[in-house]
């Protein structure tokens, strides 16, 4: 998705490039970067403290359940 793994020499226009990741590591950071974007824009629009994994997830297409295995605790998150 954000294809955080490809240098800009590295990437062709449109070929979204995988050097040395896989499928699913790459899955697993667009993930981690989809939450903590969701996450960034529901602290600034309620505050820290009344963020939640339901809220997230709720905004989210991930379940919660795979939002507790990603992130454990909501400090991660920062």
């Amino acid at each position: 998705m954000f294809g955080f793994s490809c240098k800009k020499s590295d990437k062709k226009e449109g070929s979204g490039c995988r050097f040395g990741i896989s499928k699913k590591q790459q899955a697993i950071a667009d993930r981690e970067v989809e939450l903590i974007m969701l996450a960034k824009g529901l602290v600034q629009e309620q505050g820290f403290g009344m963020l939640t994994m339901d809220k997230l997830t709720s905004v989210s297409l991930i379940r919660k359940g795979q939002f507790i295995i990603t992130f454990a605790v909501k400090k991660t998150l920062f």
